[in-house]
């Protein structure tokens, strides 16, 4: 997964297009239309993009921002409360059964410190009462530690995974199959192999967020397993993620993502990415990401972001284009 003109992932780990409107009145613009859900656009998802869309929706998470409600289409509105991953499916695809987010009430379903959000072919409710287009199958697992938080506001550590089988069909019916329990990646530097979902910690001053492994693969069809990509998200050392005394998120570390398919990694270093909700969502606002690969392919790209969801991206080789971001896993 991630962005995705993508994808998910990268996690988040999922989802689907670009927000117009904040919690406030005024519209954000973002120029362009979002990149559309596509296999064409995600199989040409780039590294820098995957690596952010899987810390946006990271930071989404723990802010109790639901990250496919966030960045769907233009005309949604964000969402107060948290969906523990992400994303969300389609009318057409699906009867339109509203996914169980993460919020004060479904915390009284928590047991132990787990907590299980059911995803039964399911799609994401926008505060307008539509619904995202992806369709969600599995489940989302929520390990909270030694006991249940009461509310949402006291949680201080939070374990992020999937149940087996948990994915997610985009209207033009591409899969994407998530997993965190399996290791995966083809780079054997990286040892031991990725896998446990993501980590987060909350303190009074910011976040830590380590991805322990996240597998993303996107097929063509439910009937077609053709694979258009296979990434493994992972960090070596947890992002850091400061709260500015504006509410505003600045994010700095290194994501590492495995093309498993193309057999090149990319060390996506984050440079003081911000994010702010209630201007943009789930989305980042500015800051850049410059990436570096090794393996089967080599190189430096990087990506600025220019304004809300917006960004140049100049690629290996040096070619410049500019791009939508469209996703939070």
């Amino acid at each position: 997964m991630s962005y995705v003109r993508i994808s998910v992932t990268a996690f988040c780990v999922a989802l689907a297009g670009c927000p117009s409107n904040n919690s406030s009145s005024s519209p954000v613009s973002v120029g362009a239309a979002p990149a559309a859900d596509t296999a064409a656009a995600m199989s040409k998802t780039s590294a820098s993009e995957v690596a952010l869309s899987s810390v946006s929706g990271s930071v989404a998470d723990t802010d109790g921002v639901n990250t496919e409600l966030a960045s769907n289409d233009a005309g949604s509105r964000w969402h107060d409360l948290a969906d523990l991953l992400g994303l969300a499916p389609s009318r057409a695809l699906a009867a339109p059964t509203a996914c169980p987010v993460l919020s004060n009430t479904t915390l009284a379903d928590c047991s132990a410190g787990k907590l299980t959000l059911k995803l039964d072919g399911c799609q994401y409710e926008r505060l307008n009462k539509s619904f995202a287009k992806p369709v969600w199958m599995g489940s989302k697992l929520l390990d909270f530690g030694a006991s249940c938080p009461k509310r949402l506001a006291l949680v201080t550590d939070l374990t992020r995974t999937v149940g087996d089988g948990t994915e997610r069909t985009a209207a033009d019916g591409v899969v994407l199959k998530i997993d965190t329990s399996t290791a995966s990646g083809y780079d054997s530097t990286i040892a031991p192999s990725p896998s446990g979902g993501t980590h987060v910690t909350k303190s009074a001053s910011g976040r830590s967020i380590e991805i322990l492994g996240i597998h993303y693969v996107a097929e063509k069809s439910a009937t077609d397993s053709t694979k258009l990509w296979d990434h493994t998200v992972s960090t070596a050392s947890p992002v850091d993620v400061k709260i500015e005394s504006d509410g505003t998120r600045l994010v700095s570390g290194t994501v590492t993502v495995q093309h498993n398919l193309a057999k090149f990694t990319a060390k996506a270093e984050l440079a003081d990415v911000a994010f702010d909700a209630l201007k943009c969502g789930c989305l980042p606002i500015s800051g850049s990401v410059t990436t570096t690969l090794t393996g089967s392919r080599t190189g430096t790209e990087t990506l600025d972001i220019t304004a809300c969801g917006q960004g140049t991206y100049t690629d290996d080789k040096g070619v410049k284009s500019t791009i939508v971001l469209t996703h939070c896993l």
